[in-house]
């Protein structure tokens, strides 16, 4: 067996006039040896012609743990068990693009870290960006570089280390950019973080200039899972698998 429920997450979206369903999945970097035995199984023949070209196993490891983990969330989607009938293909941005036999595909959100990769598979009507962060303390000052005033000051209420807080912004600022599709080629500071609050589960907060987005982010160990989500949404997720596979 490939697949495997337990690393798939039923996100709920909820509206004032509309709801929604969307898929969080993730893969262990651990899983790569064997993943990598049966890669046919998960890529499109066009994905399988791509990572053949790869060349460092770095960059062979982070796609294929991208790709799968991708494909969970995408099969669920589409209540598909054939992981290679499915193609994440690029676009000219190099952003995650599906195709599928289905003429409405989801759009599709991909991140990776040492730890892990996972994505989410979400309404092409309702937009989401996802971001995962392993903490390094040896990024500290070059993140801290990168924030606003007002987003240091923001480390002095929090309960979580500086080098957390940080990663926890940064990560914001990264799952904003997937949506807004420039990655972090536009100015940092036109993705700023207006306000950071803490709850039992997780961290929310909101964007300075992007007023119809906010954020939540999990805190782990070693790693932080952002989700960026339209504001009037309200989104319920299970995370406790996903954390305690990280931790």
């Amino acid at each position: 067996m490939l697949t495997s429920d337990s690393t798939v997450s039923t996100i709920k979206l909820l509206r004032a006039n509309w709801s929604g369903t969307a898929y969080f999945s993730w893969s262990i970097t651990d899983e790569y040896p064997r993943l990598d035995q049966n890669h046919t199984l998960i890529l499109h023949p066009e994905e399988c012609l791509r990572y053949a070209s790869m060349k460092f196993e770095r960059r062979r490891t982070s796609f294929l743990l991208g790709r799968y983990a991708a494909k969970k969330a995408l099969s669920s989607y589409f209540d598909e068990s054939d992981l290679s009938t499915i193609a994440v293909l690029s676009g000219v941005f190099g952003q995650p693009v599906v195709h599928y036999l289905s003429s409405s595909c989801p759009i599709v959100t991909i991140s990776h870290a040492s730890q892990a990769a996972c994505a989410i598979a979400s309404p092409d009507v309702h937009p989401m960006g996802l971001d995962l962060e392993s903490i390094d303390a040896a990024k500290s000052e070059a993140i801290k570089s990168q924030m606003t005033s007002d987003e240091l000051g923001f480390l002095l209420g929090s309960t979580a280390s500086d080098i957390t807080g940080l990663t926890m912004m940064w990560s914001a600022k990264e799952a904003l950019s997937k949506i807004l599709m420039c990655g972090l080629m536009c100015p940092f500071e036109l993705l700023a973080i207006r306000s950071l609050s803490q709850n039992e589960a997780y961290y929310e907060g909101e964007y300075l200039n992007f007023h119809q987005y906010k954020f939540q982010s999990w805190v782990m160990e070693a790693a932080v899972c952002t989700i960026a989500f339209p504001r009037r949404t309200q989104i319920e997720i299970d995370m406790t698998l996903f954390l305690e596979a990280l931790t």
